[in-house]
């Protein structure tokens, strides 16, 4: 088989392999991942457990908890959009990625604005512990082995 030349479209098996080797790759990237992204969630269940414990010993809501401090910075852009440096404190130091991902998502959800909040940041962590194994896992984890055979 013949690389495509400048302006062919490759064909069409080549275009379904490339996508089945990438299912197959991302697959074997999760089954991999599975075990730290399984340790990150109980973590993160202890941790939701225990501001749960504690919010109901001190009449707090959960959710008020999780989206207070700069949580309430981050609804209000994602609401109304960044404010400029009009105000003695601006918003604009506020990365502008998570506020437009729950400002989009928000109206497409049957949740509210701090549920949606709550939910990305969930799936942003997870993506991010994912992350952060595979690049441990290359940097680290061949090297360990040959150096043990």
């Amino acid at each position: 088989m013949t690389a495509p030349t400048r302006g062919q479209q490759p064909p069409a098996e080549t275009v379904s392999q490339h996508r089945a080797s990438f299912g197959h790759r991302l697959a074997t990237a999760f089954r991999n991942a599975l075990p730290a992204l399984v340790g990150y969630v109980a973590v993160r269940a202890v941790g939701l457990v225990t501001l749960w414990l504690w919010a109901r010993a001190t009449g707090a809501r959960p959710a008020a908890l999780l989206t207070g401090s700069d949580g309430v910075w981050y609804l209000r852009i994602a609401r109304d959009g960044y404010d400029g440096y009009a105000r003695v404190q601006s918003d604009m130091a506020f990365f502008p990625l998570y506020p437009r991902l729950v400002g989009a998502l928000e109206p497409l959800t049957p949740l509210g604005a701090r549920a949606t909040a709550l939910a990305v940041a969930a799936v942003a962590a997870l993506a991010a512990a994912w992350g952060l194994f595979a690049v441990g896992r290359s940097r680290w984890i061949p090297t360990r082995w040959a150096e043990s055979s």
